[in-house]
């Protein structure tokens, strides 16, 4: 529990920081016209499971590096493209929890994970985060209500 509390600190320090960093604004690649029956480059052949799982994995290891760098925005982009993808997969909604509570967004945070917890009820990891978010929600709710 100490440990989640330390991690929370920091990932509370590096929010603020990239929050109170400049940003340019966020562009999407550019990408061409589609050929008729060809896939973009980010969207796998749905009836090839290993190319979306590859795809997610990518998208899992940029959306950690840009978390990293601070980019939490971008992250975010492409841990709700991974989610799209691999909507089962709790690795995705761990990480998108993680993005939302460093972001300040707890009922988002939650939301995902309640969502790991239905794939993976018998996860501590899940159950300790949800508690821990159900138990800052209140604790938000009890000093507005002040």
């Amino acid at each position: 529990m100490l440990i989640g509390l330390a991690i929370g600190s920091v990932a509370l320090f590096a929010a603020a920081v990239w929050l109170a960093a400049p940003k340019p604004p966020y562009r999407p690649a550019d990408v061409g016209p589609r050929q008729p029956g060809a896939h973009a480059m980010s969207e796998p052949a749905p009836d090839d499971p290993s190319a979306v799982a590859a795809r997610v994995a990518s998208l899992c290891q940029q959306g950690r590096q840009l978390v990293a760098q601070g980019q939490l925005q971008q992250a975010l982009i492409l841990l709700l493209e991974a989610r799209r993808l691999d909507p089962s997969s709790t690795e995705v909604r761990q990480y998108l929890s993680n993005v939302y509570y460093m972001t300040g967004q707890l009922e988002l945070a939650l939301a995902e994970v309640e969502e790991a917890l239905d794939l993976e009820p018998d996860s501590q990891l899940f159950q300790q985060n949800a508690a821990a978010l159900r138990r800052q929600l209140s604790e938000r709710a009890e000093s507005a209500e002040r």
